[in-house]
């Protein structure tokens, strides 16, 4: 194949009135053509040309290997794209900007280079949506690349669409609200915002699905994990998912039901033993990290559990009643505890005796609480000044005013003369 094949395929999108399949079968065509035609097609066209110019890209982002120097030729040429395009320009080609952005998303990934097009990606999203509440398959790949770029606050700042519309240009497919929420609960994971991301795991199940999915299985994963640590018990399983997709979910990820169930069995020990059996596992997930937070949390709640039985406990006992190898690690988790004012405690060293107090509602507000609590009283404060101002204009209260000055000169008068 030559460059006139290149041609003749590209002129299909020529028409003014180019729809998806067309699109689709033009981008086919080309991803089987050699990288060096390609090159030479994207030298002889320009930016300006983007349906043509965007689509031949696309085909050779597919193609080429992510770690050469075509990978990063490619990243460069979708940079340049990006900042020279206008709305107009993506909606003329919107199923080969997508895929094109997906297959960027994917080489800045095996990259390890994925901060590099984090804004062309948020650019991209921007000028893509046809409103901030509409959902398009960019809004997954911007969360990717931050996701991996590991810019957690960048990601943060976009707010979740309401609306997903399939018919958009861009196309909006069931695996792409799943990336979506999948990369949204990743980065409230990595914010510490866990109930959000509970949330977020919930709606990824909610997408209709009939099989299940790479995506749907690491998601499953990650939702117990998140679960255990915020509620230290597994979680229910979702009554609107297929029931033949959360029988595989479960069937496919028992190791993590299994852990579940040792938590629910409130069995620290017993975690802590089938973690180290299956961390090359857990490792593997790259879930080893929130495994080792649901045994601490676990941990914690028993010892808040033995606060609130007891008011002195040895560390030996404390050690024993959670199974942990040594009192040295008993103390360690007393003194994490206390140090982050989970726990209300005292230890003396020299008896090996805690001792555990009541907590002070008043210490144990947290400075948000206490400072959401500040901003409430304030914002009642000047309401309170804005009604007083109010009243003092009020014509009705000048003229009591006014009468209760009279009657007490009044008064006043007729205690003079008499």
């Amino acid at each position: 194949m030559g460059d006139r094949d290149v041609g003749s395929i590209l002129g299909a999108l020529d028409s003014s009135r180019v729809t998806r399949n067309v699109e689709r079968s033009v981008l086919t065509a080309l991803e089987g053509m050699p990288v060096s035609i390609l090159d030479f097609e994207l030298a002889r066209l320009s930016t300006s040309d983007f349906p043509k110019y965007c689509t031949v890209l696309a085909a050779k982002a597919l193609i080429v290997d992510p770690r050469e120097v075509d990978g990063t030729s490619v990243i460069a040429a979708y940079q340049e794209l990006v900042a020279d395009a206008t709305k107009d320009s993506l909606d003329s080609a919107p199923f080969a900007f997508s895929r094109l952005t997906r297959h960027v998303s994917r080489i800045v990934y095996e990259r390890g280079d994925s901060s590099s097009v984090v804004w062309a990606a948020r650019r991209a999203l921007l000028l893509a949506s046809p409103s901030p509440d509409h959902m398009t398959p960019m809004h997954a790949d911007f969360l990717a690349v931050c996701v991996n770029a590991k810019m957690y606050h960048v990601a943060a700042s976009l707010t979740t669409p309401k609306t997903l519309d399939s018919s958009n240009p861009y196309g909006l497919a069931a695996s792409d609200v799943q990336l979506f929420y999948y990369y949204r609960s990743l980065v409230e994971i990595a914010r510490a915002d866990l109930s959000a991301a509970v949330e977020s795991f919930k709606l990824l199940f909610a997408v209709p699905a009939y099989a299940v999915t790479d995506v749907s299985i690491d998601a499953y994963k990650k939702f117990v994990l998140t679960y255990l640590i915020l509620h230290g018990k597994s979680p229910p399983k979702p009554s609107f998912v297929n029931h033949s997709v959360s029988l595989s979910l479960t069937q496919i990820c028992s190791v993590y039901c299994t852990f579940g169930s040792l938590a629910d069995a409130n069995d620290e020990s017993a975690m802590l033993k089938f973690a180290e059996e299956n961390q090359a596992l857990f490792s593997a997930d790259k879930n080893f990290g929130l495994v080792k937070k649901a045994i601490k949390a676990a941990m914690n709640r028993q010892i808040q559990k033995l606060a609130e039985t007891y008011v002195t406990l040895s560390i030996e006992k404390i050690a024993a009643k959670l199974k942990l190898r040594s009192v040295e690690e008993a103390e360690k988790m007393l003194l994490e505890m206390i140090n982050s004012r989970d726990l209300s405690a005292s230890i003396d060293q020299r008896t090996g005796i805690a001792t555990f107090y009541e907590r002070d509602a008043e210490s144990s507000m947290s400075k948000t609480t206490l400072n959401s609590q500040l901003d409430r009283c304030m914002q009642n404060y000047k309401r309170v000044l804005a009604m007083k101002d109010d009243l003092l204009q009020d014509p009705r209260l000048i003229e009591v005013e006014l009468l209760a000055k009279q009657n007490r000169n009044k008064q006043e008068k007729m205690g003079l003369e008499t």
